[in-house]
């Protein structure tokens, strides 16, 4: 099992390659993407933005699901790079919402149609899978955090039993997130019973 440094408590801010379907006016095209961890600075401005839009687009409140939906289309229009190596050029460029000090632009008719011109409402073929798949990325980069009894039970578990074992007896995401870093405890555990056994 390949774990890319997860056992030695390392943790990837951008996912392995993804294939992403991008249409452009009668052609649609496939590319090799890979989806960037979205701070809360940009997830904020994504859920404003979409708030924002919403409410110009119908004339007030916003359903909790549609708001939820057009944040998404957002958090991935930032998100998702292009596998070049660099990792920098978006697949679909995010809308112009955002002024040089990184706070969002001015809420009017530009800012309304930056919105709705974005690249990523015309050309993504499938944002609910691209959603679906920073879901899986940031679950098995952040899974949910085992308190220190469970670690603990964890850990003496591991010590008698194999990974397929503890991964078909226990939830998977909290064996993934127990993972990270248990090379350390491995290793301090050989170190502290070898010198405690010295004279």
């Amino acid at each position: 099992m390949n774990l890319q440094g997860a056992e030695s408590g390392r943790v990837a801010l951008i996912s392995n390659p993804i294939q992403v379907a991008v249409v452009v006016g009668d052609s649609a095209s496939v590319v090799s993407a890979r989806l960037r961890w979205i701070p809360p600075k940009v997830e904020g401005i994504c859920r404003v933005s979409a708030d924002f839009y919403l409410r110009q687009l119908t004339g007030g409140a916003p359903d909790k699901d549609l708001l939820e939906s057009e944040q998404h289309m957002l958090m991935m229009s930032w998100s998702l790079r292009r596998d070049d190596g660099v990792h920098s050029e978006q697949v679909f460029a995010f809308p112009d919402v955002m002024d040089e000090k990184n706070r969002l632009h001015a809420r009017d008719e530009l800012l309304f149609q930056n919105l709705h011109d974005a690249e990523i409402r015309s050309q993504c073929a499938d944002p609910q899978d691209l959603w679906a798949a920073y879901e899986d990325f940031k679950l098995a980069e952040f899974p949910p955090y085992p308190g220190p009894e469970q670690m603990q039970e964890l850990y003496e578990d591991a010590k008698k039993k194999s990974l397929v074992t503890l991964l078909s007896e226990r939830d998977y995401w909290t064996v993934l997130r127990a993972l990270r870093g248990m090379e350390r405890l491995v290793r301090a555990s050989r170190t502290s019973s070898t010198t405690a056994g010295r004279p």
